[in-house]
């Protein structure tokens, strides 16, 4: 999942998460300082998504 999110910040693209339960957020992905979330900027905001509550990962 790392690897996903890391490649999605580099080439500036958006992400889409699938999180445990069953949403999904399309957006921007940037890191905080601390790695265990990730700040998604969406059409609606932006949102703090716990790693722990991510299923899965799209590029």
């Amino acid at each position: 999942m790392y690897t996903y999110i890391d490649k999605a910040i580099n080439d500036r693209v958006q992400l889409t998460l699938q999180l445990d339960d069953g949403s999904q957020l399309v957006g921007m992905p940037s890191w905080p300082k601390d790695r265990s979330r990730v700040n998604i900027k969406a059409h609606g905001g932006a949102a703090w998504i716990p790693l722990a509550d991510i299923r899965h990962v799209t590029t």
